[in-house]
C-alpha cells in the first residue's frame, strides 16, 4: 500500500541533472475557478490564441473536475482539443481524482497537475482527503495512466511545500515536510503550489522567484502582446479585482535588455 513516503516510485522517474524553470500560464484554469462567472468558450479560446501567441508555450487550459461544483471550467475538453491544434503548445490541467484524470487521458492533454498538499489540514480542506489517501489515488492515476498506453506526463504540484501550513497564530501545525522534500528530489515534474499561512516567504520560495528572474523562459516572451491580453481579459471580467503592479508600472529595464545582451 503506498504512503508518502514512496510517492517518487509511484508518480515518476529520477530528476534531470541539469535543474529548468518553465513559465506556465494557468488564469484559464487557476484564475476563473475562484471567481462565479462563467466566461464563453469562445472568450476562453480568444485568451488561449493571444496567449499562446505572445510566447507562452505551456497552458493549463482547465480541469477536469464535476461540473456541479465547478461549471466555470466545465467546458476544458473543448479547450484541450482547441489548444492541441496550437503549434508548439503544451497543454495541461489539473486532476484531482481519478475520474478526472480519466477524462484528462481521454482528452489527449499532454500533461496533468496533480495536487498534493504537504500539510494535513490544507488536504482534507482543499482535495477532501489526508495526503497519504491522496498519494494512493495518485498510484492509481498512474497505473491507468499506464494501462491506456498514454504518455500523459504527471507532475505533482506540492501545496504548502516549503513550510507547513500554519492554520492560525497559534494553530496546530501538521503536515509531511520530510516527505514533500522526497518528493521535490525525486519526482520527474513538480511544481510549487500555494503557500497559505506563510507569514513570510519561505527561502525556498524566494529562491525559486529569483531563479526564475531573466531566465530564457521569460525573455522569449512578447510582453506588449501579454499587456494587451491584460487589457482584454480586464473587459471580459469587468468587475472583478485584478492584481498585479507590471500592467501599470511597465517592465524593469533589465528585462528589456536582456534579449540584446544575449545576442551579443
Amino acid at each position: 500500500m503506498e504512503t508518502l513516503s514512496t510517492m517518487a516510485s509511484t508518480l515518476a522517474g529520477t530528476m534531470t541533472s541539469t535543474p529548468r524553470a518553465s513559465v506556465r500560464e494557468v488564469g484559464l484554469r487557476d484564475g476563473l475557478q475562484s471567481i462565479a462567472r462563467t466566461l464563453p468558450t469562445e472568450i476562453k479560446l480568444q485568451w488561449l490564441r493571444a496567449a499562446h501567441a505572445a510566447g507562452l508555450n505551456e497552458i493549463e487550459v482547465g480541469s477536469f473536475v464535476p461540473p456541479r461544483l465547478l461549471p466555470q471550467l466545465a467546458d476544458t475538453a473543448e479547450l484541450v482539443r482547441e489548444a492541441l491544434a496550437l503549434p508548439g503548445l503544451t497543454v495541461s490541467v489539473l486532476v484531482p481524482n481519478l475520474k478526472g484524470a480519466e477524462r484528462a487521458i481521454e482528452s489527449g492533454a499532454h500533461a496533468m497537475l496533480l495536487p498534493l498538499s504537504a500539510s494535513h489540514a490544507h488536504s482534507v480542506a482543499n482535495l477532501r482527503k489526508a495526503p497519504d489517501d491522496v498519494v494512493r489515488e495518485m498510484g492509481e492515476i498512474r497505473r491507468l495512466r499506464d494501462a491506456s498506453g498514454s504518455r500523459c506526463l504527471l507532475e505533482v504540484g506540492l501545496s504548502t511545500a516549503f513550510r507547513l501550513h500554519d492554520p492560525g497564530p497559534r494553530g496546530a501545525r501538521r503536515g509531511a515536510a520530510p516527505p514533500s522534500r522526497r518528493a521535490r528530489r525525486r519526482c520527474r515534474a513538480r511544481g510549487p503550489g500555494r503557500h497559505r499561512g506563510l507569514r513570510r516567504p519561505a527561502p525556498g520560495a524566494r529562491a525559486l522567484r529569483a531563479g526564475l528572474r531573466g531566465r530564457r523562459a521569460l525573455r522569449r516572451l512578447d510582453f506588449d502582446a501579454l499587456m494587451a491580453l491584460r487589457t482584454s481579459v480586464a473587459g471580459w471580467l469587468e468587475g472583478e479585482p485584478l492584481h498585479g503592479h507590471i500592467w501599470r508600472a511597465g517592465l524593469p529595464k533589465t528585462m528589456r535588455l536582456a534579449p540584446a545582451r544575449e545576442a551579443a
